[in-house]
């Protein structure tokens, strides 16, 4: 999946820049080093090797998905690095575990949820299709609202269509469009692989799929070779399928997250696409709920741009791109049933379920539920401590059009970073940091300090001076304390000069008279001539260009040199 992500953006850049940039890729299969000036890394393979790379290596960096920062596998791989400029894009910029990844980017530059992006005619309009009509209402006695669980009620009210049923409801729908495109949602790999002996023209793609096989399926499918994928969560993230025209959610979810990423994954406009079918057969109260929200959310905030443009205003965000010439007369969203005796059903559900009597405002809400002592996404959704009020929303991100994100309406008010970097640099002082990575393992005592201030504020002047350890100002007092470490590679500096923070990262670019690095380590410098060194090569025994370039790093050879000559 992640290699999947890699190719396709590798793909995007050289489409923009053209074969005048060289680009590379490093994963587990190849690793591009020092030679392209567009890298594409996953952070899975990074986090073994990413030492390899000086820190001051980049001079831009890219975190796509940086909702996973704070994950342990990717937060030492993001730390590394001292870019220039660090940016993070993601959906979802706030965590269920309470993890607040502004403290590594920065506050947001840049935010559209999907409903908001759809009412502005920036994706391609959705026509949301639900599909149950075996939905047993008689069975559900009329008992006080609270009394019958949601799962209770699930059980009583849908029942579950067969997989070959499923299959030819698919083929019915898509045959709406001349060239369909289907992905199909499913509960499972097991499913997955089921259904797709019941679809034409199908294949699974998910985890268990080899990645080369994996790149293979997809690439048929971008190019219409296969008309349908079945996947589990493969699309959840990160994969671009604009071509994809038809939707299918098997699986049900209870996270307003993964349903949004889902669906988002067709929505991406391209060349003949006027629409997208989405077909839900994922018979519970919950999703209905949401996609009821959704919907409303939608045409409330579609109506507010068209507001906005009858008055002469840009309107909204995305405003830069030119609205469709039909954008007046047609819906960014549209919510169907496939019968009449369906759709009453579901007023029925929604009254079942509960009148729609939320708090009315995300700020109410928000204090019902820090009175409840819900502090974070995962307890209120995940673990549904929501129930307790009846007037709380499961979603109340799809409720509220002005929702302000989950760090705020659980109380953990966003932290207020100090304004300027001198006064933020006053206090990393105060604390005793010497060098980056000790400020980084200090300030999480200070809240108000952000973790990378290089890329929080814009005129940082630079570490040596934020931290107040300023650097040598001659190579020949770095040199120095280089050598006075015991320093005798480019390996080893490029560990350990942060034991003196007024060592350089890269000593070669701070002094302009910089002498090389035989020099500034005290080594022996170069044989002038190719003779001279093939003696030496052949007086220490080296027969082969691996073990060279080993001995060549190590002080100990040109020692060894030395002796030799003076023998």
């Amino acid at each position: 999946h992640q290699n999947d992500i890699l190719h396709q953006a590798r793909s995007t850049f050289e489409a923009i820049h053209g074969n005048k940039t060289t680009y590379g890729l490093y994963n587990g299969d190849e690793k591009a080093r020092h030679t392209v000036q567009f890298l594409f890394a996953s952070l899975q393979t990074m986090r073994g090797h990413c030492r390899g790379f000086r820190p001051d290596e980049f001079d831009y960096i890219v975190v796509d998905e940086s909702h996973h920062t704070y994950a342990d596998t990717y937060l030492d791989v993001v730390n590394y690095w001292h870019p220039k400029f660090l940016l993070g894009i993601t959906a979802t910029p706030d965590r269920t575990d309470g993890q607040d990844i502004r403290r590594v980017f920065g506050m947001e530059i840049f935010f559209l949820p999907l409903d908001e992006a759809l009412a502005q005619d920036l994706l391609t309009p959705v026509d949301y299709r639900m599909l149950s009509d075996e939905i047993q209402l008689s069975q559900v006695v009329e008992t006080p609202r609270g009394r019958m669980s949601i799962d209770k009620l699930n059980r009583l009210i849908f029942i579950p269509k067969r997989d070959e049923e499923i299959a030819k409801i698919i083929a019915k729908h898509a045959k709406t469009f001349e060239n369909p495109r289907t992905i199909i949602f499913c509960a499972s790999v097991a499913h997955c692989d089921h259904l797709a002996k019941f679809v034409e023209n199908s294949m699974p793609l998910h985890s268990r799929v080899p990645a080369i096989e994996r790149s293979v399926r997809l690439e048929m499918f971008r190019q219409g070779m296969i008309k349908t994928v079945l996947t589990v969560d493969v699309f959840n993230e990160g994969i671009d399928i604009p071509q994809a025209n038809v939707l299918v959610f098997l699986r049900s979810t209870a996270s307003a997250l993964i349903f949004l990423q889902q669906l988002g994954r067709g929505l991406r406009k391209s060349d003949g696409k006027d629409k997208v079918i989405a077909l839900d057969f994922v018979g519970n109260c919950d999703r209905i709920r949401m996609v009821y929200n959704l919907w409303e959310s939608t045409m409330k905030k579609r109506e507010a741009f068209l507001q906005k443009l009858k008055e002469g205003g840009k309107g909204g965000k995305g405003t830069s791109c030119p609205l469709t010439p039909d954008y007046g007369s047609r819906e960014p969203m549209t919510l169907n049933v496939n019968t009449i005796d369906f759709k009453e059903k579901i007023v029925k559900i929604l009254e079942i379920i509960g009148p729609r009597n939320f708090y009315p405002t995300w700020q109410e809400a928000s204090r019902a539920a820090i009175a409840l002592g819900i502090s974070t996404a995962e307890e209120y959704r995940r673990e549904k401590k929501y129930q307790a009020d009846p007037k709380l929303p499961c979603n109340p991100n799809l409720v509220y059009s002005d929702y302000p994100g989950d760090t705020i309406f659980f109380g953990r008010v966003k932290k207020s970073f100090y304004r300027s970097w001198q006064q933020a640099s006053k206090k990393a002082k105060l604390l005793g940091a010497k060098n980056v990575e000790e400020y980084r393992n200090l300030c999480p005592k200070d809240p108000h300090l952000p973790r990378c201030p290089d890329t929080f504020y814009a005129d940082f002047p630079g570490w040596y001076e934020f931290l107040g350890t300023d650097k040598y100002p001659t190579w020949q007092e770095a040199s120095k304390a280089a050598q006075a470490l015991g320093i005798n590679s480019f390996d080893d500096y490029a560990r350990r000069y942060k034991e003196d923070p007024r060592l350089p990262a890269s000593p070669h670019a701070e002094y302009k008279d910089y002498p090389g690095l035989h020099t500034f380590l005290g080594l022996k410098k170069i044989y002038e001539t190719l003779e001279e060194a093939s003696k030496a090569v052949v007086a220490l025994g080296i027969k082969s260009g691996a073990k060279y370039r080993i001995m060549s790093r190590t002080r100990s050879s040109f020692q060894h040199i030395q002796e030799l000559e003076k023998g």
